[in-house]
């Protein structure tokens, strides 16, 4: 224990900054016991430091509970695991379930033996919440989809009508009489053809009932979004058929797409947010593994940038966010994913990209945001710098995390080395 307690923080001016930080930072030794825990986690166990040093988790959480916290300890500090995940537990004395999305990594001693270990945990709570009435909402669209008036109808394998109900023939514009043994062909447009014909192609090699969203222009020209359930069905002569429900969904679609943004878009600068990116970032990853590409990512920051809010004010802070977020959005290829992740912090993976294009395009973007000032108001121009960290991934066995994280430890160098620069 007097390794660890002598590698512990003392200053002063630290145990501050880390007690304002807004997450809960501990350290605890080898057996559990806390070494070191900030003021949130004190304020969460409603005890002082000098009451938390020397105990476990035992004595502030109900374990019986919830072991989460318990499992995760034991991983780093008996695998040397670094554990990024999420936790659930009771603090005792209360019925309340918290989550925490928790950082913890191992201590070493000089012989590299682990002899402790040390967390971050933020509280996800109302995250939690959040998505869950999102998800409860898309709930309540899909139920919607499968319960609103619908085209019904009976097809063959010739994608010609058996039967069409006068929803159908309305949608249409045809009599209801005309529709049986009409081929779809005369009534859809052949891009909307094509996708009905390989979704009924699924439905019957499978005999599986499927879902599909599909569309159709309708006789006035306007296109159409229609939810379509299919169920394979065999008539008395042994004849395979599909019958059909399908939902004009137009309107429903076009609010779910406004919410699927609400939950990946940054509000303010309209790209990709932080939480999209990682999960995005890592199918693209696999991707470019699988294809053995190389691929490459930016971590930018803008620099100075709390000296322009305290100067200028935050309204002309975000418009300097909004006309970078431009500036990089108009450099980027469309296969490129750009997001702001946080603050005045900006990503940018570039898949099937050699590591010399991605520093050709990082030092272009820096070049180009330092010789040209942001106008946040009438005569008002503000020189804005940038530095980034650049890493190319030639295909190794790297999580999207961890090569962020790399990215993240280049942009700081660049931002020690003076700002402004690019480093990889």
């Amino acid at each position: 224990m007097a390794d660890l307690q002598q590698q512990l923080i003392s200053e002063k001016a630290l145990r501050a900054v880390m007690d304002e930080v807004g997450a809960f930072i501990y350290i605890k030794d080898r057996d559990g016991r806390y070494l070191y825990a900030n003021s949130q986690v004190q304020q969460l166990f409603g005890a002082p430091l000098e009451e938390i040093i020397g105990e476990t988790d035992e004595t502030f959480f109900d374990l019986d509970i919830s072991n989460e916290l318990r499992e995760t300890d034991q991983r780093v500090m008996q695998e040397g695991l670094v554990q990024e995940c999420e936790e659930r537990n009771y603090v005792r004395g209360t019925d309340e379930m918290r989550i925490y999305w928790s950082v913890k990594k191992p201590l070493f001693n000089e012989q590299k033996e682990i002899i402790g270990m040390y967390g971050i945990s933020t509280d996800i709570t109302d995250r939690k919440r959040i998505e869950r009435e999102l998800h409860e909402q898309n709930e309540f669209l899909n139920i919607v989809m499968n319960n609103i008036e619908s085209s019904i109808y009976m097809i063959d394998q010739d994608n010609n009508l058996r039967y069409a109900n006068r929803r159908l023939a309305e949608r249409f514009n045809v009599p209801e009489g005309k529709l049986k043994g009409m081929p779809i062909s005369e009534i859809v447009d052949e891009e909307a053809l094509q996708l009905i014909t390989e979704n009924n192609q699924k439905v019957f090699e499978t005999r599986q009932a499927d879902r599909f969203k599909e569309r159709a222009i309708d006789p006035s020209g306007r296109e159409q979004v229609f939810w379509s359930v299919k169920v394979p069905h065999t008539l008395a002569t042994g004849e395979q058929v599909i019958i059909g429900f399908s939902t004009e969904m137009t309107d429903i679609f076009e609010l779910q797409e406004k919410l699927r943004k609400q939950t990946s878009q940054d509000e303010l600068t309209k790209l990709y947010n932080r939480r999209y990116f990682f999960t995005e970032g890592e199918k693209q990853l696999l991707t470019a593994k699988h294809n053995e590409e190389e691929s490459c990512l930016l971590v930018i920051d803008l620099d100075y940038f709390k000296e322009i809010n305290d100067e200028y004010g935050h309204p002309a802070g975000d418009r300097v966010l909004i006309e970078v977020a431009e500036r990089l959005a108009q450099t980027v290829r469309k296969s490129d994913l750009l997001a702001r992740v946080g603050g005045e912090e900006f990503a940018l993976f570039l898949p099937n990209t050699p590591k010399e294009k991605a520093l050709e395009l990082a030092e272009k973007l820096r070049a180009s945001m330092s010789s040209q000032p942001v106008s946040v108001e009438e005569g008002v121009k503000i020189r804005v710098t940038l530095s980034a960290g650049v890493h190319a991934d030639p295909t190794s066995n790297n999580t999207f995390a961890d090569i962020y994280r790399i990215a993240d430890k280049l942009l700081y160098e660049a931002k020690s080395q003076g700002r402004n620069q690019v480093c990889s």
